[in-house]
């Protein structure tokens, strides 16, 4: 199997389950993927290794996307329920609408969370969420790491692709 491309990248998906760093061994040094969540980012943002230890004593694994957004969905959830004071849909939805937590208390690696958008007419996304890229490092026993946005890199990026042999 003898190959060296330059770069290796993945669009998240099954790059991420734990089967593909498995199946590969070594051969994932290297690979780069996009993602919307790192357990690594603990090292830039210390309530993400917070939340995760919390959630690794219960499951026995780390965070994934899929989680992390959840959390970060009910992490929402209790400021709009606190901030409209009701149930009544007319206050959830103002309380929505001026919805703003910084990114500082956010697991996610976003900005922060305010609804807008960039299109007429469309106000209900978050126009403070982004993903990260993320790289596999350090097999066996590495994990993945940010490499971008570089204000939350966990590592610098091994670039070219170190090739299979």
């Amino acid at each position: 199997m003898r190959a060296a491309p330059r770069l290796i990248w993945g669009q998240d998906a099954g790059f991420l389950v734990p089967e593909f760093y498995k199946t590969l061994g070594a051969n994932v040094n290297g690979i780069l993927t996009r993602t919307t969540f790192c357990p690594a980012l603990a090292n830039v943002k210390p309530i993400v290794g917070k939340i995760n230890k919390l959630y690794k004593q219960r499951t026995g694994v780390d965070l994934t996307g899929n989680e992390a957004k959840s959390f970060t969905s009910l992490h929402a959830w209790a400021y709009v329920l606190n901030n409209a004071r009701s149930t009544k849909p007319e206050a959830l939805r103002k309380a929505f609408n001026e919805l703003e937590i910084s990114g500082d208390e956010l697991i996610m690696p976003w900005k922060g969370i305010k609804f807008g958008s960039p299109f007429p007419g469309d106000t209900h996304q978050n126009i403070l969420g982004s993903g990260v890229i993320a790289q596999y490092q350090g097999y066996p026993g590495g994990r993945l790491e940010v490499i971008y946005p570089f204000e939350l890199a966990t590592a610098k990026m091994i670039y070219p692709f170190p090739g299979w042999k």
